[in-house]
């Protein structure tokens, strides 16, 4: 209105990037649901671009609760507009059926209004699944990044319904897209499919909400975390999260599940308090070169009935967890004042650094909040505090990898350059993750090398796909490192790509530098290699996005 306030009714989740702000929003004049594009300049909105039924040039034929926008995720440029394209859930849609669900991947244009649409469903975009009727596919989506390597993100998708083993026992689809949107393959992943051996129970509702967690063992490979609210760990629909840890064929190669009795999880959960109906990869929050997860709960009682809350998890790379700190009315330092039934937590989004503080502030809803009406609902941005102490600095590339063979499966030398924001201990270390396809194992201390000696003596290992360089002598601020690295096994798939993440740490493994400029995508023509720099448009260092 005239005032700057927001008048619709805020629910399901938010995204921030490049200071853009996704909301779902329903509209308490319309009766209906759709998500809006805006700008976020310090909380304040700039302008906004509502899409709808009947707004933002969606042409799509929208029913009357359908939910469109009950989820949402940026996809990256699908179509190499130069664009950021969209995934918005609608899992009330009844294409084939009651309920089935569907999912719409929205090419926008750069006035925020859709360019053009495609529809994923029972019936639509390829997709040759068979839904059950109330399957609410669409329930959660997420971006899981490349992982069959044909350089085009893929798509994650709950179906928390799915009855797969037992009833509403829950599901989740891995959606391999082509680059109009509709599905080339897909693998689901339920109580009987996906090489996924976790035992779940009759309405448990897998796939409620569903997060890209990065690359967790270093295989890489980017894990998913899910939840599972309605888990019955402990007591009655106390709720729960699996940690999927992914194989290239996004089949499960292991889990682990946090709930009341699982994953080192020490917090003590109530009947029906929901955990996982929510969740939000934060990013490395207390520099430990892990990523954390933040979990909504929104049926918490703390203060009050149904206040709701929000834990952040502190990771191991197992996927248990380290640590954690609970945010609510009566935990955290969070001095907002909740009231009854305000459901804080029921969604989430990491919206990367807003303040320049080296830490990602997190969105949360509270889709019951009463302010100017019952039930209109609101949006928290909580500013965390750094529990370390420190601000993670930014390391950018200078120049390219380049790749000395151009052939497909042979050995190649790497050169690479890149500048640090700030020194490196002596027992410090460079840090790399190679994208799936390169190999690593012929690569040992005698094939890292750095021109001017920076770091002293170098010594290598490697895990996986991530390979951990030691520095033998402190490095000072703003060095620029020119490292070649030899015997490196190139991808063996032509058209292959994906992104390198690198960063810097200290001599107990806390993040130094990152961020800015550290990724670079390869990508293998049928005869060699073209290797191009990727925009770091958010400053994760990586353009898959959480």
């Amino acid at each position: 209105d005239s005032n700057g306030t927001w008048t619709l009714s805020l629910s399901s989740q938010y995204y921030i990037k490049n200071n853009v702000l996704v909301a779902t929003a329903t509209s308490t004049l319309e009766n209906t649901s759709e998500f809006s594009v805006g700008y976020s300049v310090r909380t304040l909105v700039s302008s906004f671009q509502k899409i709808s039924d009947t707004e933002g040039n969606f042409t799509a034929a929208i029913d009357g609760g359908d939910y469109f926008g009950r989820a949402i995720s940026a996809l990256g440029d699908l179509d190499g507009d130069g664009v950021t394209d969209f995934v918005v859930g609608v899992p009330s849609d009844d294409d084939g059926g009651t309920l089935k669900g569907a999912v719409y991947v929205l090419f926008m244009k750069t006035d925020f209004t859709v360019n053009s649409f495609q529809k994923i469903s029972d019936t639509a975009g390829n997709f040759t699944t068979t839904f059950n009727t109330t399957d609410l596919f669409g329930r959660g989506v997420a971006v899981i990044g490349d992982v069959n390597g044909d350089g085009v993100f893929d798509l994650v998708a709950g179906a928390e319904r799915d009855d797969d083993g037992g009833t509403n026992r829950g599901a989740v689809y891995v959606l391999f897209l082509n680059s109009t949107g509709t599905v080339s393959s897909y693998q689901k992943i339920s109580d009987t499919a996906g090489n996924f051996t976790a035992t779940l129970d009759n309405s448990e509702n897998l796939g409620t909400a569903v997060s890209n967690l990065g690359d967790f063992d270093g295989d890489g490979i980017n894990e998913l975390a899910v939840g599972a609210w309605t888990d019955d760990d402990g007591g009655n629909a106390r709720g729960a999260v699996y940690i999927l840890f992914m194989n290239t064929d996004a089949t499960v190669s292991s889990y682990q599940k946090i709930s009341d009795t699982a994953g080192n999880f020490t917090a003590t959960l109530d009947n029906l308090d929901y955990l996982g109906y929510s969740v939000a990869n934060m990013g490395d929050l207390d520099g430990d070169g892990i990523i954390d997860l933040s979990v909504g709960i929104h049926n918490d009682d703390d203060g009050g009935s149904n206040r709701g809350a929000v834990y952040v998890l502190f990771m191991n790379t197992t996927g248990t967890v380290s640590y954690h700190q609970k945010i609510s009315d009566t935990e955290g330092s969070f001095t907002a004042v909740l009231e009854n039934l305000d459901a804080f937590g029921e969604a989430l989004a990491n919206v990367g650094d807003i303040d320049g503080d080296g830490i990602s502030e997190l969105v949360v809803g509270a889709t019951s909040d009463d302010d100017g009406g019952s039930a209109t609902g609101a949006v928290y941005i909580i500013n965390f505090d750094n529990p370390n102490g420190n601000l993670i600095g930014t390391l950018t590339i200078d120049s390219h990898p380049a790749l000395s063979s151009t052939a497909v499966n042979l050995s190649s030398d790497l050169t690479l350059t890149f500048t640090t924001e700030n020194a490196i201990p002596a027992n410090g270390d460079i840090d790399i993750i190679f994208p799936v396809g390169f190999d690593l194992t012929s690569i040992g201390s005698a094939d890292v090398s750095e021109a001017q000696g920076d770091g002293g003596t170098l010594t290598t290992s490697i895990n996986g796909h991530r390979m951990t360089i030691n520095t033998g002598t402190a490095t000072s601020a703003s060095t620029q490192f020119a490292l070649t690295i030899t015997n490196l096994s190139n991808p063996t798939t032509a058209g292959s790509y994906g992104t390198f993440a690198i960063e810097t740490q200290d001599e107990n493994d806390a993040v130094i530098d990152q961020g800015i400029g550290n990724s670079v995508t390869v990508t293998a023509a049928t005869y060699g290699y073209e290797v191009t720099k990727i925009e770091d448009t958010n400053n994760s260092g990586c353009q898959v996005g959480f």
